[in-house]
């Protein structure tokens, strides 16, 4: 350890090392690299499933689920790192006519579009 308060105890190029009473500091420097991903531009795989004559929850002419998926490109289907909504498109004459509803994978009792869902369980899972 360094007696002094900041002692430079290695200096080469691109590397520095520093030492005070209470630490050891590695400080490199060089080129830049490049910047990070953000997440909204991470490339997303998605699924699609269509079930015709399901209401979501029972069988129904007059209905159409479609479950959609989108996880980062290579996750597996049996991976829980997938976000899950289903949309319920009702096609009852006269009332219904195509109203669609939205609904999220639930966790907890909580509709949320975080990726923690396995696209295999998209079925059984709760949804509101």
């Amino acid at each position: 350890m360094a007696d002094g308060p900041d002692e430079v105890v290695l200096n080469q190029p691109n590397i520095t090392i520093v030492e005070t009473n209470d630490e050891t500091e590695l400080i490199t420097s060089g080129a830049q690299g490049p910047p990070g991903v953000a997440d909204e531009d991470v490339a997303r795989a998605r699924r699609s499933d269509i079930k015709e004559g399901f209401n979501g929850t029972t069988p129904d002419a007059n209905f159409t689920t479609i479950y959609i998926g989108e996880a980062q490109v290579g996750v597996l289907d049996a991976t829980a790192e997938w976000r899950i909504r289903r949309l319920i498109i009702d096609d009852t004459p006269v009332t219904g006519e195509g109203d669609v509803k939205t609904e999220w994978a639930e966790n907890g009792g909580i509709a949320t579009a975080d990726e923690i869902f396995v696209w295999d369980n998209r079925l059984s899972l709760t949804y509101s």
